[in-house]
């Protein structure tokens, strides 16, 4: 069987523990919330006293625990949030209604500017713990140090934020009958909806991408759940790359139609270093570009938004085995660092 991680530390003892789960699944076909929902509510190990799934937004979840204390009295123990993210700076849940992505940059700008407020001791403190349930955030410190400014401000009671460097799943077992929360090691390709490539052209372009990697990747390809504990598995879901461009002054250029379109994004530096930053290419998204409204703190603009929206393959491959030991398998707990960064 795949090995959970522990609910350990703040867990243990009298303290209460919540999960939000802050999304929803654009592929049915592809569940991963009503899944961690689940796993949260039903796992042995790591099940909460609540769980709470009608959020979309880290301000929300602020307001929740700042109006929702613990029947016992004392500040919470575990908080998960559950969200999409990726190793390059971004939970992929907004940081207000309507507001930004969750990035260092966003969560930053709001504690300067005092619109994300700090929980009380009575609500957080330095025994609480944040644990981003999504993938690769752990690769990204600077997020996870101002997340728990923001929740706690600054100063030495704030919560702990803990996160995995490594790929986040949850799925069902083959049989459908357990949720089950596991770490993977990841390899991915991404493409143009509606262009997916065979799974040999795709096995060529992955083993291209990662000549390093030790296992068959065409196999993999063709299972969407691991067949062995150790066995390599294949995941495709959608991608989306949100970027906004605001105009104070109300000057918003016109941008219709592809080509107009592909030429403005060209000339904007920012968005450029953002799906640069991504290590994606123009070419590999559907791109559409409207007409919004930018809320800002105390005043709203005028503004562009678009939106590029991808497929992508995702290669897994389970761990199950600390790398360069021939030891026992690991129970993947919070408190190891080989599974899971810390900051403060």
């Amino acid at each position: 069987m795949l090995i959970p991680a522990h609910a350990q530390g703040a867990r243990a003892g009298e303290r209460k523990s919540i999960t939000f789960i802050l999304g929803e699944d654009e592929d049915p076909a592809q569940p991963m919330f009503p899944v961690a929902e689940r796993y949260f509510k039903e796992d042995p190990l790591e099940r909460t006293d609540q769980v709470v799934s009608n959020l979309r937004s880290l301000s929300e979840v602020r307001e929740y625990l700042a109006q929702h204390p613990t029947s016992s009295g004392l500040p919470w123990g575990v908080v998960n949030l559950v969200a999409h993210a990726n190793e390059n700076g971004m939970l992929d849940v907004d940081l207000r209604p309507g507001g930004p992505k969750t990035t260092w940059e966003s969560v930053s700008k709001s504690i300067r500017e005092g619109t994300f407020k700090a929980l009380s001791d009575e609500c957080l403190d330095e025994r609480s713990e944040l644990r981003i349930q999504g993938c690769s955030v752990g690769k990204d410190v600077p997020l996870m140090k101002a997340l728990s400014v923001a929740f706690g401000g600054d100063d030495t009671k704030r919560p702990l934020v803990r996160a995995t460097p490594w790929f986040t799943c949850f799925q069902f077992d083959p049989a459908g009958r357990r949720a089950v929360r596991f770490l993977c090691e990841s390899w991915k390709l991404l493409f143009r909806p509606g262009e997916r490539p065979s799974n040999s052209v795709l096995a060529t372009r992955l083993h291209s991408k990662y000549p390093k990697a030790d296992f068959d990747l065409t196999e993999a390809l063709s299972h969407p759940f691991p067949m062995t504990p150790e066995a390599a598995f294949s995941y495709e879901s959608p991608v989306r790359f949100q970027w906004t461009a605001v105009y104070p002054g109300g000057d918003v250029p016109a941008v219709v139609g592809a080509v107009r379109t592909r030429t403005w994004l060209m000339s904007q530096e920012s968005f450029q270093r953002r799906l640069n930053a991504l290590g994606w290419g123009f070419h590999q998204l559907n791109w559409e570009t409207t007409p919004t409204t930018y809320h800002g703190p105390g005043a709203e603009y005028p503004a562009l938004q678009t939106i590029g929206r991808g497929r992508v393959i995702h290669v897994l491959k389970p761990i199950v085995t600390p790398k360069n030991t021939d030891g026992p398998r690991p129970e993947l707990a919070w408190e190891d660092p080989r599974y899971y960064v810390t900051a403060r």
